[in-house]
């Protein structure tokens, strides 16, 4: 019930309205309240005895000048209904009595006011998803004191039903009872305080979405192998890459539509330190929703040594080869019989230049050997290519 009584003395209509019969003007109507309807406002007040019909007078400010034109004049009962009200407008009414008796009619001064503002419904309505909740805005609607929100999982959100949350007094409001992977549509209404409520906002959906987490980074040879774990709700992952902590998820992703937990980065240069990202993406409607990005992962790829060669000595082997970009150190691995990659243990770990020489080796033994790097993060890479190289004495007598 929107009840506003302001002062408003009766003298403004005719109190006596004839060709001199002396037709007495009835009393001035009494009890004059408004209540909120759907895109209408109500009035109803006390009958008056001497009344035949009513008139009622509508302003946008207080003191009705009932000297004008009614807004709607000859009603034969206590209450009326304004369909022409807008939302967001605040209106003040007034009502008179009519006397009616052989063609004259009296009609009595002006009731106290009675005043209300039609409700807008609120505009703008944003769903932003978030893990395990919805973050919902709004623009403030005309009239409103605090709002309420309703949720359904189907669209046609229902605002006759039970509301998720009421009595909200700002134009936000935190779903935080949203489950992740499920879609969900959202509605608010406006509340005015004297419990009128406005018809729904248009509707906004989203789902919420768990961020990716556990992100991990291996490099490679010219490569970052990406892993992380499987993120609630998510149908896809993107990826984001920069050359500087703090990526920024809201640009370009290197890669989108991940269908699984894990990523190659095979555009990634050795030498260059890189940090990644990976966001969650959920699709409905034909439309995608993204999750805040997950922490971050750095990695600096680093080249297999190449070029490795090998000089044979008396009961040494003198090895060297090119430096890898990205390398830290580097590992030497020896067999006896030719290895496919770098197999079993290293003859020698954390060797810091490009040359080694081994000093174990036996005369007359033939040897195999590759080198790998390893990376500041120590992760090792691929092992180089294989040299084969037999350790000798040098003849008795040679000068």
């Amino acid at each position: 019930m929107a009840l506003a009584v302001a002062g408003c003395g009766g003298g403004g209509a005719n109190e006596e309205n004839g060709s001199g019969t002396g037709l007495s003007a009835p009393a001035a109507p009494s009890g004059l309240e408004t209540t909120l309807q759907e895109e209408a406002v109500q009035l109803g007040w006390d009958p008056v005895d001497e009344a035949d019909t009513y008139n009622v007078y509508r302003g946008t400010s207080s003191g009705v000048d009932v000297s004008g034109s009614a807004l709607n004049a000859g009603i034969s009962s206590s209450e009326y209904t304004d369909e022409t009200a807008e939302s967001g407008t605040e209106y003040f009414y007034v009502v008179t009595a009519v006397a009616s008796e052989e063609g004259e009619t009296a009609e009595s001064g002006a009731s106290e006011e009675a005043s209300t503002a039609l409700l807008a419904s609120p505009s703008g309505l944003s769903a932003t998803p978030g893990d395990g909740s919805t973050q919902l805005s709004w623009e403030a609607a005309g009239g409103a004191d605090t709002y309420n929100v309703y949720r359904s999982t189907s669209s046609g959100v229902d605002a006759s039903s039970d509301p998720l949350s009421t009595g909200i007094n700002s134009v936000e409001y935190t779903d935080e009872n949203a489950q992740n992977g499920t879609e969900y549509f959202y509605v608010v209404t406006a509340v005015a305080s004297d419990d009128g409520e406005s018809d729904p906002s248009g509707e906004a959906s989203t789902v919420p979405l768990a961020s990716p987490s556990g992100l991990s980074a291996n490099p490679r040879d010219g490569s970052t192998q990406l892993s992380w774990e499987p993120a609630g709700g998510a149908d896809s992952y993107n990826v984001y890459r920069g050359t500087s902590s703090g990526v920024d998820a809201s640009g370009s992703a290197l890669s989108t539509g991940v269908s699984s937990s894990e990523y190659t980065d095979e555009t990634a240069q050795n030498g260059t330190e890189y940090f990644y990202v990976v966001t969650a993406v959920a699709s409905s409607g034909g439309e995608n929703a993204e999750s805040d990005p997950s922490g971050e992962a750095a990695a600096l790829p680093f080249a297999a040594p190449s070029g490795l060669e090998g000089t044979s000595r008396d009961s040494e082997v003198a090895l060297s080869w090119d430096a890898a970009a990205g390398a830290d150190t580097y590992n030497v691995y020896r067999s006896t019989s030719s290895m496919n990659e770098a197999e079993g243990e290293p003859l020698a770990t954390g060797v810091a230049e490009t040359s080694y020489v081994d000093t174990a080796a036996k005369n007359g033994t033939k040897y195999y050997y590759r080198v790998t790097s390893v990376s500041p993060s120590d992760t090792e890479s691929s092992a180089s290519g294989e040299v084969e190289k037999t350790p000798f004495s040098e003849p008795p007598g040679q000068p």
